[in-house]
């Protein structure tokens, strides 16, 4: 008979193999909080980065010496290339907070999991105890009938 055939045994292991799990995720939702928090800061850049041309764009438009067309065309295009990067920037931020949310829940999940395993145990633990107590009990009560009887 091995150690994880008593049931014991075996919720105590599937709690430290559900205290692994839960670690393991919350790095790995440690990880992606970070890399999100990352990519919402480079948007940040770039959206401050755009601002700043489009401000640009407008000055040089309104100033008294004018704009040739070639720079306020090349300008515009410029301009749009980083709207485009800011386009994918946002895209990959929301692909890195939904992979965080899953993470989230993910935590959570195994947190669950977790903690009905080790309400499972301690309420085994408090049936155990109370079979035992009822053992000493009969066997007190036992003990005292054969002690009447030799008396």
């Amino acid at each position: 008979m091995s150690s994880t055939d008593n049931p014991k045994d075996r919720l105590l292991a599937v709690q430290r193999l559900q205290e692994l799990e839960l670690d393991e995720a919350q790095i790995l939702q440690a990880r992606l909080e970070k890399a999100a928090a990352a990519q919402r800061q480079r948007l940040g850049v770039l959206e401050a980065g755009l601002d700043e041309d489009r401000r640009l764009e407008v000055t040089l438009m309104a100033s008294a010496t004018g704009v040739s067309v070639e720079a306020l065309r090349q300008l515009r295009m410029y301009l749009h290339a980083q709207s485009q990067d800011l386009l994918q920037q946002q895209e990959i931020l929301s692909k890195a907070e939904v992979e965080a949310d899953t993470a989230r829940l993910s935590v959570v999940g195994n947190f669950e999991r977790l903690s009905a395993t080790r309400r499972l145990r301690e309420r085994r633990a408090a049936e155990a105890s109370v079979q035992q107590l009822r053992a000493q009990f009969k066997k007190f009560d036992d003990m005292a009938i054969v002690t009447k009887r030799n008396a």
